[in-house]
């Protein structure tokens, strides 16, 4: 990566960060609607972006250090420490009696998360396949504990999506820097890794139980992408691809298999999607029966 890149990439990406939480801030002071909460989930997942564009340039410019890698290695390591924690304490194996402590605990896993995504993603290209394999199996654990309402699973999930954003982010990135010579390739990793990213937003902040404009238009999307590649890739001199390229495909694909899935059964399999999501019930009903001063006619008291 050549240092003007690096230069763009940074103050883009701090330009783009300032624009954004000035948007979150705007967000939370306009009057809610369908709307404002669109915005506010879209300025949120743009601040995400910016923040991980920044770690990817640290990444890449102390790659090669010892001493970076271990710390990295040894942070990657905590993650799954801190993630069986939050396990413990949610299912009452253990007891968190201090607020201040259970807030350390998520604001290290939100930090660690990060981190150990950049070293599987980026840093070790060896680990990639199975830390995308671990990930995706700790996902579908906590879909099957939010479906049987068992411990804090919404929590449990959430965590799981913001590993796969954020890893498939750095992986979009990496894939954009490293390849050469296979625009097909590079086109379809940048689009592929960014519509995993925005669907484990849309993941949760929306219900797989109920059809709404931006899960349409995410599965629209997710399905013309799929058939573009499968009509494309014979022709895109797939055998003539080297051993890298076709490894990055594949470590695109596993996860990009699970959304289709998932959005497949959405809407192919209705019956199924109930497997893994409850239904979302509607909100409170207002019939506006408010209280109202009883006037007071013909000297009458109320």
């Amino acid at each position: 990566m050549s240092d003007k890149a690096k230069k763009w990439i940074l103050w883009g990406s701090i330009f783009i960060l300032l624009l954004s939480i000035g948007g979150i801030v705007y967000s939370t002071i306009i009057p809610y609607s369908d709307t404002v909460d669109i915005f506010q989930i879209t300025s949120i997942m743009v601040v995400i972006a910016s923040v991980l564009n920044m770690i990817f340039l640290l990444a890449n410019k102390f790659q090669s250090r010892k001493g970076f890698r271990k710390v990295i290695w040894i942070m990657t390591c905590f993650l799954p420490v801190v993630i069986l924690l939050l396990f413990a304490y949610d299912f009452k194996w253990i007891t968190i009696n201090s607020d201040l402590l259970y807030s350390l605990l998520l604001s290290g896993i939100l930090i660690l998360i990060p981190v150990a995504t950049m070293y599987l993603f980026v840093l070790d290209d060896t680990k990639t396949i199975m830390g995308i394999s671990i990930i995706l199996f700790y996902t579908i654990l906590s879909l099957v504990l939010k479906r049987f309402n068992l411990g804090d699973a919404e929590s449990l999930l959430n965590i799981g999506l913001l590993l796969i954003s954020c890893g498939m982010y750095f992986f979009g990135l990496k894939c954009f820097f490293s390849i050469k010579k296979n625009r097909f390739l590079k086109a379809v990793s940048i689009i592929a890794c960014l519509l995993i990213y925005f669907g484990c937003f849309i993941m949760m902040y929306s219900s797989f139980t109920y059809t709404n404009t931006i899960l349409i238009i995410y599965s629209i999307s997710i399905f013309l992408l799929t058939l573009i590649v499968l009509i494309s890739l014979p022709v895109s001199g797939y055998i003539q691809w080297s051993t890298q390229h076709k490894s990055l495909l594949r470590k695109i694909l596993i996860p990009w298999i699970f959304f289709l899935l998932l959005i497949s059964i959405r809407f192919v399999f209705p019956d199924l999607n109930s497997l893994f999501f409850r239904e979302v019930r509607g909100g409170f009903q207002e019939f506006r029966m408010n209280d109202y001063p009883v006037i007071n006619k013909n000297g009458l008291e109320p």
